[in-house]
């Protein structure tokens, strides 16, 4: 088998396809893409680690004869970025492959092709559909809020539900939640369940989505899911568990709303958490007419006041939060946007709230006033 590459194509698929290969693993082969080859010019990739997998279609390839390949992600990554050619060609051997270019060499030891665990493809299922641009807001409007560690593996995964034609993103680590809708095309009756995707698996989804307007198909099934894109397909199995009963948290009234830009906002926020620390990380974030005012104090660090001027105007309400978790969600949203504030006393959940339907909910810090 052999096939000429162009060596940045086959580059980029490596770092893609590297966000699923494991860095230790029982079976060393997981630590290494295997190539399909077929002629004249099919040339695809794959990686996995068992629970998460990818299928990348490489374009630019001239193949002579069909073959696959096996190459370890570490080596060929690094004989890649130095090298300075164009291309370069991939030949299989015994036991092993070859990398050439026009003054370079490199024989690599590999495993054996027909070892490499399959990665499941889409499949005859119906299919879904929806934009790029609409899933890609999705995941980095939620993934964030899930939990990183946790007992309970089900707040380590972000819910997919479906609602009245539209499809709905939630994250949650019991601190702070996280949900954003989006359009969707349903095939078929509208699925019915839920569904708990690891974060993982979407942000290697969300390094593939580069153009907005690119239609990307999606199937859930009873312990899986697949998302394809033009050149694509990521398979990753679901988490298992009961995610929360997430409406509960929404308080039942709201008594203020605050319009905040979120520029502005993000900045005064990132002020105010410079002089905090673990032991005293809350903020004192006061609403008044037209001001808002933000103050911290920590022992052996200082106090801060941050003012900033707010479109205003009602009874004062003073609340107060770790600023991490506001930053977390601002830094996603776009600074020109408008962000609403609804609040419903200083001890209960707080709501902000975007015009494309976003909710972030944060929950107070108490501290004796």
């Amino acid at each position: 088998m052999k096939a000429t590459c162009h060596r940045e194509g086959l580059l980029s698929a490596f770092q893609v396809a590297a966000g699923v290969v494991p860095q230790r693993s029982p079976r060393p082969i997981l630590r290494s893409v295997k190539i399909v080859f077929t002629p004249p010019e099919s040339a695809t990739l794959l990686a996995t680690d068992l629970e998460i997998g990818i299928r990348y279609q490489l374009s630019g390839v001239e193949v002579d004869s069909a073959g696959s390949v096996v190459l370890p992600v570490g080596e060929t990554m690094s004989i890649l970025r130095e090298l300075p050619d164009e291309r370069v060609t991939l030949k299989a051997g015994d036991g092993g492959v070859l990398i050439e270019a026009a003054s370079s060499r490199f024989e690599l030891a590999t495993e054996d092709p027909h070892e490499f665990p399959d990665v499941p493809d889409m499949g005859e299922d119906p299919v879904h559909r929806t934009k790029g641009g609409t899933l890609a807001n999705m995941i980095r409007r939620t993934s964030f809020a899930s939990a990183s560690e946790n007992s309970r593996y089900a707040l380590h995964s972000v819910l997919v539900e479906f609602e009245e034609g539209r499809f709905k993103f939630v994250a949650t680590d019991s601190k702070r939640l996280a949900v954003m809708p989006g359009a969707v095309e349903v095939a078929g009756e509208t699925p019915e369940g839920n569904w708990l995707l690891p974060p993982k698996s979407l942000q290697l989804l969300l390094r593939v989505l580069s153009d907005p307007d690119e239609e990307v198909g999606f199937v859930l099934r009873d312990n899986e899911a697949l998302f394809r894109t033009g050149k694509v397909v990521i398979y990753t199995r679901l988490v298992e568990g009961r995610f929360p009963k997430y409406q509960d948290v929404f308080p039942p009234e709201v008594k203020y709303q605050v319009p905040l830009p979120v520029g502005p906002f993000y900045g005064v926020v990132r002020q105010s958490r410079i002089l905090t620390n673990d032991e005293s990380k809350g903020v004192d974030f006061r609403f008044a007419d037209g001001e808002l005012r933000l103050e911290s104090r920590a022992s052996q660090l200082g106090q801060s006041e941050v003012r900033m001027p707010i479109g205003y105007s009602g009874d004062s309400i003073e609340v107060t939060y770790d600023p991490q978790l506001l930053v977390d969600a601002l830094k996603v949203l776009d600074p020109s946007e408008e962000i609403t504030l609804e609040l419903a006393d200083s001890k209960r959940a707080s709501v902000f709230r975007t015009r494309d339907d976003y909710a972030y909910v944060v929950m107070p810090l108490m501290r004796d006033r």
